[in-house]
């Protein structure tokens, strides 16, 4: 019997107009800045259309979720289970909505950017899929940046 571990290959936030806000990318497909950049603009012209929510791209599925202020994308191998790319996607958004209470405004993301990669890295590490329940990785999300604030301030 094998085991095999549920992974993703990137996680990436794109504001409105495809930009990068924020990308995690988990294996070695896209090695440059600029391979990864082409990736991201390809998948944000693909999901362009309304109702679009799942592509195949570059041989990996990519799940999505619009939201008026931003993208955000999961991605996977293309024999990954594309259900749990998207309970991945899922528990992003839920973490970022109870905290957030559905305030996604651009200001609001930059100026949290980094408990959002706390709560990405408490769902996901080196690509494997840790967590899928949003209101735990909550509370570890913000006892890590709890953590992070006490040993800036010690360190001052």
């Amino acid at each position: 019997m094998s085991l095999s571990l549920q992974t993703v290959t990137s996680i990436i936030l794109l504001d409105p107009k495809g930009n990068r806000i924020y990308a995690k990318f988990y294996d070695d497909r896209f090695q440059t800045q600029e391979e990864q950049k082409t990736f991201e603009k390809s998948i944000f012209q693909k999901t362009n259309t309304k109702g679009v929510d799942v592509i195949l791209q570059d041989n990996l599925i990519t799940v999505t979720k619009t939201l008026p202020e931003f993208r955000l994308f999961v991605s996977g191998k293309e024999d990954e289970n594309e259900m749990i790319l998207y309970s991945v996607l899922n528990t992003i958004y839920e973490t970022l909505l109870l905290v957030f209470k559905a305030q996604f405004q651009l200001s609001v993301l930059m100026e949290n950017l980094d408990f959002i990669m706390l709560t990405i890295d408490e769902v996901v590490d080196r690509g494997i899929i840790l967590e899928l329940d949003s209101e735990i990785v909550v509370n570890r999300a913000l006892i890590r940046e709890e953590e992070q604030l006490s040993e800036s301030v010690i360190r001052k």
